[in-house]
């Protein structure tokens, strides 16, 4: 906002900067939009660049076929329960390894530190991670996507780094002195003043297993277990509705036709329930990014 005493220079400076970040706005906000408003137009319209700023035809088609999809709450309900167990999992094998890490006690940390550090630019590779999942019998089941992206070695270094800047050491040995463990400090004291933290790491966290499709893809065949990316990502490759009736499309072209454009309707409402969740989340956990992010790097 503009004060009395700001020079021109400053004035004109405000201008073009609300300008320039607007234009951004507009760019980043638009594909959103759209998306929006693809999904409650006629899909021909869609298809043939009618709509560009507001709803053609308005229709609501999408979303009905979509609630007919019964695999779309398969994929739901597993999105939910993939996002909702894995991210506590994650938040919790990544704050204790950060808390251990930053213990002087520990034989070897600066060896577990260079073992963790390692994987961070070196990679085993597919076949190597398929093999290796197939051995362990973690292949199609439940606890296959909580593994693969349980852990993240950035957030881990993160963790370490808040903990030791922003929790002094003298606080643990005080702790000693009263009785306190190492589980009762760590949750008792350790948790609780690491909150800014942990909520944006499990933002991240929770975005990383709702998104997840190719590890689904790789190591779950079963499509009882798949999340609902990888049902998007089928009707986004026309194969879930389209292929199911070829045999009637390749005799009749008008029915053909309508299962394309129905298949195209379905596509936007799909998107659109399909991030819904992490659009109502992501404003309520956005205030504690810069805090969560700063917390290694500034004194508390």
């Amino acid at each position: 906002m503009s004060k009395k005493w700001d020079t021109k220079g400053d004035k004109v400076f405000n201008i073009v900067n609300i300008f320039i970040l607007s234009l951004l706005l507009v760019f980043i906000m638009y594909p959103l939009w759209f998306v929006i408003i693809a999904s409650v137009s006629d899909a021909t319209d869609v298809t043939l660049g009618r709509v560009v700023f507001l709803p053609k035809n308005f229709t609501i088609i999408g979303y009905q076929k979509m609630l007919e999809y019964r695999e779309i709450w398969i994929g739901y309900r597993n999105s939910v329960f993939y996002t909702t167990v894995g991210t506590v999992n994650s938040l919790f094998l990544t704050m204790s390894a950060g808390y251990v890490l930053t213990r002087k006690d520990l034989p070897g940390r600066g060896l577990i530190t260079l073992f963790l550090l390692i994987p961070m630019y070196f990679g085993g590779g597919l076949v190597p991670s398929y093999l290796n999942m197939r051995d362990l019998g973690l292949l199609n089941t439940w606890f296959t996507l909580l593994i693969t992206g349980a852990l993240s070695i950035m957030f881990i270094i993160m963790a370490r780094t808040l903990i030791q800047t922003n929790i002094p050491h003298e606080m643990f040995e005080a702790t000693r002195v009263d009785g306190c463990n190492d589980f009762q400090y760590f949750f008792k004291f350790v948790i609780p003043l690491s909150k800014a933290a942990i909520a944006c790491f499990a933002v991240f966290y929770a975005v990383s297993y709702w998104n997840e499709f190719f590890s689904a893809i790789i190591f779950v065949s079963d499509r009882n277990k798949h999340p609902i990316q990888v049902f998007l990502r089928r009707i986004l490759l026309q194969n879930s509705i389209l292929n199911d009736m070829v045999e009637m499309w390749e005799n009749d072209v008008d029915l053909g036709k309508e299962l394309f454009m129905l298949a195209e309707a379905m596509k936007y409402a799909i998107i659109i329930v399909a991030s819904l969740p992490m659009l109502v989340v992501y404003p309520f956990a956005q205030k504690y990014f810069t805090k969560g992010i700063m917390m290694g790097s500034l004194k508390g």
